[in-house]
């Protein structure tokens, strides 16, 4: 036997040399050596070789290791790669180490020193004691302080009058009644059971709903008492008392463990809204959020497959039921609902879910299956979306558009779930193509949580054992991110169903609603139905065009200049935009500063009114190529990688009509650019499963008569072309995008807000 193994060893040796060596041969001979390959090769080799002695080790070891411990800690492992198998490879050995070594170090010293060992066992203890210690206050601690960010928009917040209006947080004077409705048979909640105040039929969702089978499917059919052959239809309701008739707006939760409601946890916005005399739904979609028996069935599975389709359609089926009460005279609610203004909230999967609803709303068939009909139809002005995820259900394989709808979408920097500006990818695919005025808007909170915006959710972004790995310390508290949802949220609503256009401001620049807003970084991106794009870099790969044929965009003494598609921590942005780049030696008085200028396209109508807008993100680090083989186009620039200025960047706007009058305004004018936020979501680098930072887009506008005001003699209506004179931080990088003009009068008349 010894010669088979000896032999054995030799044949695949042979193999191994064979495929190192033809391996090596391509990487290093042709067309000519490379030293750099050659180190790559031979640290493959040496990689090898160290991998095989740590398993011979291992494997010496355990050979030697009782049975009873070696099956321990095999299950152990197994436990801690299911909890944590998605940090870095480094972040799971240090995890294991954590709990392994300090665990077993401790037993086996006091096991020992009880038996009669000596000072090594003695001390044994003393140290494993204290790391086990240390662990456990590392686990169990809520985070540690970090130093927040400079708020740049505060520096020059006293030039930006705050709004003259009553807070749209502040409660209303309709007095408020509730109730619930559902199938009458729920075995949980007696509101939805035998106290439904209003008893609904059930809908067949098996065409939405893929995943509930198996044993988690068995186990959920169990809990509640039903399949997806026999969803229910349940909410609970916020009212105002009166006439009406009011509008309805349904909001609906996303994932959490099932048995853990989230429906309950947006009583403070249904108080604020039917206050204000608007109809206020919290839709219940427990049954098919994740459960425990779910995630281990599918071996870390995140609950029912693709099922944010089926979100969506529930709430059109909502609708329909209401639509249905409106029009019986025995109902609570007959003519109470004004079902030309409806407007949807979703959070999390519920977010992605709204935008679900409103695409499948005009459609006659679902884009999965054909043989599945639509008759909804709803006038839905609005949709609003707290920390959605984006892409989890994707019609006929596609991202869900959203067009001619209102948006908003709010994201909190400290998301411990979607850790991700997904939300931003959606408010990329709004199309507002009607002649009714229509707008979008982000919102991108620093210290905003995942879970706070729900009241049942909290504080911590993820179960048990993971919530104990996030750094909690630096969240917002939960009643400042609430105040947050109910400023946002209401005057969403109030510009998009009761036509009060006085609340609009806020979505340009959130700090005209700093009076009602708690203090910290708000990051604002907004667009309407008046914007005239005139670059958005979408339109082809060559750097000098604009998206209105006829403009040029040139770069003068950058360091970078490329047009790429944005990358957010998970995935791209969907959109593609300028990355410029400078670096200029304040020593040198000759040096000329970097230029980025755009020719207008010809027939560019401006008036005197009219407002110059773009969106900037701070670029960071930066180099002026993504790759090793990526040819670039040739243009006026180094290919120096720069580094952004830590302080926050300024530079200078130009305005330049057909006379050659220039015009120049700061960027910070309107604001400094807020410089890159990083945040440590988890306790550890260790732990991250994502880069600490991404670009966050914010608008920026510089009306024309603020231009005329410093230079009388521009022609506004004779601009030929607008600059960008990098002459005010010597060094840094920005992500430019959505270069536009857009409307200085704001609609006053509640006949152009749009309506589906």
């Amino acid at each position: 036997m010894d010669r088979f193994w000896r032999g054995a060893s030799g044949a695949l040796a042979l193999v191994l040399v064979g495929f190192v060596l033809l391996v090596g041969y391509q990487r290093v001979a042709p067309p000519a050596p490379s030293f750099g390959n050659l180190l790559a090769v031979v640290k493959l080799v040496g990689q090898m070789l160290v991998f095989g002695v740590v398993v011979l080790v291992v494997l010496r070891v355990s050979s030697r290791v009782p049975k009873l411990y070696s099956w321990i800690l095999i299950c152990t492992l197994a436990f801690l790669y299911y909890h944590f198998g998605g940090f870095k490879p480094w972040g799971q050995f240090w995890m294991a180490a954590f709990v392994i070594v300090p665990a077993t170090c401790l037993g086996g010293s006091l096991a020992s020193a009880l038996s009669g060992g000596g000072l090594v066992a003695r001390l044994g203890v003393v140290v494993s004691l204290g790391a086990l210690v240390y662990g456990i206050v590392f686990f169990f601690r809520p985070g540690f302080s970090v130093e927040a960010p400079v708020n740049v928009a505060l520096q020059s917040a006293d030039a930006v009058e705050p709004l003259d209006y009553p807070s749209p947080a502040k409660r209303g004077a309709h007095p408020v009644g509730t109730l619930s409705y559902g199938s009458g048979e729920d075995r949980h909640r007696p509101e939805f059971g035998q106290y439904a105040d209003l008893v609904t039929e059930s809908v067949d969702g098996t065409a939405f709903i893929e995943g509930w089978k198996g044993r988690s499917g068995w186990a959920r059919t169990e809990y509640w008492g039903f399949d997806q052959a026999a969803l229910p239809l349940q909410g609970r309701v916020w009212f105002p008392e009166g006439e009406g008739p009011f509008p309805l707006i349904l909001t609906v939760h996303g994932n959490h463990g099932m048995e853990d409601f989230s429906d309950p946890g947006y009583g403070y916005l249904g108080e604020l809204f039917a206050s204000r005399g608007i109809l206020f739904v919290s839709v219940d979609e427990n049954f098919i959020n994740s459960s425990f028996s779910g995630r281990l069935d599918k071996l870390r599975g995140r609950g029912l497959e693709t099922e944010n389709d089926a979100r969506g359609w529930l709430l059109l089926k909502h609708l329909e039921v209401w639509r249905g009460w409106n029009d019986e005279p025995d109902n609570p609610f007959f003519d109470k609902v004004d079902l030309s203004r409806i407007g949807l909230i979703g959070h999390s999967r519920g977010g992605e879910a709204v935008a679900i609803a409103h695409a499948f709303n005009s459609l006659e068939r679902y884009p999965d299956d054909a043989s599945v009909l639509f008759d909804f139809g709803f006038e839905i002005r609005g949709v609003a979306a707290i920390a959605p995820v984006d892409g989890q259900y994707k019609p006929a394989g596609r991202r869900t558009p959203l067009v001619d709808a209102n948006y908003f979408v709010l994201h909190g920097s400290h998301d411990g779930d979607v850790q991700s500006f997904a939300g931003s990818r959606q408010f990329e695919r709004v199309l507002l193509t009607g002649e009714d005025f229509r707008f979008k808007s982000s919102l991108y909170v620093y210290g905003a949580n995942h879970g706070q915006f729900n009241t049942s959710w909290g504080r911590s972004d993820s179960g048990t054992p993971g919530k104990q790995i996030l750094n909690l310390t630096p969240i917002l508290p939960a009643p400042a991110q609430e105040e947050i949802a109910k400023v946002y949220l209401s005057a969403f609503f109030e510009i998009t169903l009761n036509e009060d256009l006085g609340y609009l401001p806020l979505f340009r620049d959130a700090r005209t609603g700093r009076e009602w807003l708690p203090e910290t970084i708000y990051t604002t991106h907004y667009e309407d139905s008046t914007h005239r794009v005139i670059a958005d870099f979408e339109e082809d790969l060559d750097l000098f065009t604009t998206s209105i044929p006829g403009g040029v965009l040139e770069g003068e003494n950058l360091a970078e200049w490329s047009e790429n598609v944005v990358e957010l921590k998970h995935d791209d942005k969907g959109t593609s935009a300028a990355f410029l780049g400078w670096s200029r030696d304040e020593s040198d008085d000759t040096e000329e500063p970097a230029l980025y200028l755009i020719s207008l396209p010809p027939g560019v109508e401006l008036t005197g009114e009219d407002v110059f807008v773009f969106t900037l993100a701070d670029g960071g680090k930066v180099s002026s190529s993504d790759g090793d083989d990526d040819d670039e186009a040739e243009t006026d620039v180094d290919s120096e990688p720069v580094e952004s200025e830590t302080g926050p960047i300024d530079f200078t706007i130009e305005a330049v009509d057909i006379h050659g009058t220039v015009a120049r305004l700061p960027l910070s004018h309107f604001s400094l650019l807020q410089p890159a936020i990083e945040v440590q979501v988890r306790k550890s680098d260790l732990f991250n499963r994502t880069a600490k930072t991404e670009p966050v887009f914010q608008s920026f506008w510089f009306p024309l008569p603020d231009f005329l005001a410093v230079e009388s003699t521009l022609e506004p209506s004779a601009l030929v072309e607008m600059r960008f004179v990098f002459d005010r931080t010597p060094t840094g990088k920005v992500i430019l995008d959505n270069i536009a003009f857009t409307s200085g009068r704001q609609p006053s008349d509640a006949e152009e807000i749009g309506r589906d």
